[in-house]
Order: C-alpha cells, then structure tokens, then sequence
C-alpha cells in the first residue's frame, strides 16, 4: 500500500504526492460517528486508486472518494452517509466561509449576458445578513458532521444551494434559518444550530 501514485493538483495549483496510506487516512478521518465495522477501508481506498488520473485535482478526489463511497452503498447504508462528508468537505473548500461575504456576492451578481442585477437573494434576507455580519459569521461551526447521505447532499446541491456562473457558491443552513426567521436573529440562531446538529431538519434538505 506504500509509495506515491500519480500526480494530484492542489487546489492551488501545486502538484501534490498521492499515497495509499494518505487516502486511507483521510477516509477513517472521515468516519467520525459512523459504524466502521461495516465499513471496508482498504477495498475502498484501492477503488478510489484505480479512479485516479494524471493530475486530477484534490476537488477532483474528493469527488472521487465521494462516488466510490455512493457506489458500494449497496452492500451497506453507512456507505451512502460516509459518501457526503467528501462532498461537504469539498464544498466547503470552494465556497467561502463567511455567509456576509457570499451575500454580498449574490446580492451583487450581475448576469453576463443581460448585464444586468440578477435577485438571486432578496433585498430583505441581504440587508438582514449584512446588519447582524458579524454575529452570524462568528456562530457558524462548520466542524459538525452532516447526518445525511449522499443523495441527500447532490439533491441540495442541485435543487436548493445558490449558484453563481453555474457553481454552488453558499454552504446549506444558515441562510435558510434566516430565511425562516428574518430579524428574529436569537430564533435563526437557534434553528441553525439545532440543524446543524442534525436535531430536525425541514421537508427540503437544505
């Protein structure tokens, strides 16, 4: 299982060294929470070996890793919630981190080829986020486990998450507990991080 595979691009371009042992380890990583007994790591991590290309991108593998895990949830169900922690993991490395700043990038979009304003968010939600920035940038904890499965996630991906020039561009929940409860920010709060720690969640996904 040891020595480097093939090349993998970093997200910032820099070519990085693929190991056997590196995927296994970010895959257990990955299982916090989850029945391992159930769970076959180095069958997994010699599937998603295979899948690997010349300079596929770590957003590439993370992708990768994610449909390996979709595809053996057939012999067991915790393959399918262990497929979305690579999901999630690799929206959250190309999407920001601050619901202030993806505001003001939907807020502000302007359509290519209309050049025109585009209400992708209300006017009322935008003004909400940039009043309570600060407050609401600083309660999000994005280390909490998703307790959904994959098809959960693509289904929010496709259906529910903004998008900007076709690219998911937000993280799922904040926005849609402000949505909820406009300027009741205490109640949002409150709904954010009772989903967020996987307590209820509402007839969407998101």
């Amino acid at each position: 299982m040891g020595g480097k595979l093939r090349g993998c691009d970093g997200r910032d371009d820099r070519t990085e060294g693929v190991h056997c042992e590196e995927i296994s380890e970010r895959i257990r990583a990955l299982c916090d929470g989850l029945d391992e007994s159930c769970l076959d790591i180095p069958a997994l991590t010699r599937q998603i070996i295979t899948g690997l290309c010349p300079r596929m991108t770590t957003s590439g593998l993370d992708n990768l890793a994610a449909g390996e895990c979709a595809y053996m949830t057939t012999r067991y169900r915790v393959y399918g919630a262990l497929a979305a922690r690579p999901a999630v993991s690799n929206l959250h490395k190309n999407t920001k981190a601050s619901v202030s700043e993806v505001t003001e990038d939907l807020y502000g979009y302007v359509t290519e080829r209309t050049k025109l304003y585009s209400l992708i968010m209300s006017e009322e939600v935008s003004k909400i986020i940039r009043e309570n920035a600060d407050r609401l940038n600083s309660e999000i904890d994005y280390q909490r486990k998703p307790n959904c499965n994959y098809f959960d996630f693509t289904t929010l991906e496709l259906s529910c998450l903004f998008k900007l020039h076709g690219k998911v561009h937000e993280r799922p929940l904040l926005m849609a507990s402000i949505g909820i409860h406009k300027r009741d920010i205490d109640a949002a709060i409150e709904t954010y991080n009772l989903m967020s720690e996987n307590w209820f969640t509402h007839a969407s996904p998101k």
